[in-house]
């Protein structure tokens, strides 16, 4: 089993497939020692690399660099 991540986390959610995010959240509950910030992003799971949903996913990674 992989060793848990200490610090803040961002999970892009499809909210096509779990629109309140709160599934995909709670995979992560025990990997993840901090926040979970999760952002809802307009594809399915499968099309989280599709044109449409990375141009919802870009500009909130970018902020988060910037920080």
């Amino acid at each position: 089993m992989p060793r848990t991540f200490v610090g803040r986390s961002i999970l892009f959610a499809s909210v096509v497939d779990d629109p309140t995010g709160t599934v995909a959240a709670s995979t992560w509950k025990d990997a993840v020692d901090g926040s979970v910030t999760v952002v809802p992003v307009h594809s399915t799971h499968w099309q989280m690399a599709s044109q449409s949903a990375l141009a919802e996913i870009g500009p909130v990674l970018q902020i988060e660099l910037d920080r």
